[in-house]
């Protein structure tokens, strides 16, 4: 949204674009989702013993080789790429 504000991503000649009506009302329906739907009773949750599995070397280790993998994999594009190339200035060494 903040592209559409400053102007760099056009979207249309409207002051209010689709995807900002989109928006608004996924953040309508988010807020009212919770009314709408009905919560089953059941214990209440032990926030302790979640913490206690995360310090578990296997658990921590298993969630970072997630991450990376999800970091390697979204992290780079498909469909564009790049090159990077340096040189040196002769008459300055």
């Amino acid at each position: 949204m903040l592209l559409e504000i400053m102007g760099w991503d056009f979207r249309g000649g409207s002051r209010i674009s689709a995807y900002q009506i989109m928006g608004l009302l996924s953040a309508l329906y988010a807020t009212l989702l919770p009314l709408l739907i009905p919560t089953p009773s059941g214990p209440a949750p032990e926030v302790s013993r979640g913490l206690n599995s995360i310090t578990n070397l296997g658990m921590f280790l298993f969630f970072e080789v997630l991450w990376l993998t999800l970091f390697l994999y979204t992290g780079r594009s498909m469909v564009t790429g790049s090159t990077l190339s340096f040189h040196v200035h002769r008459e300055r060494i």
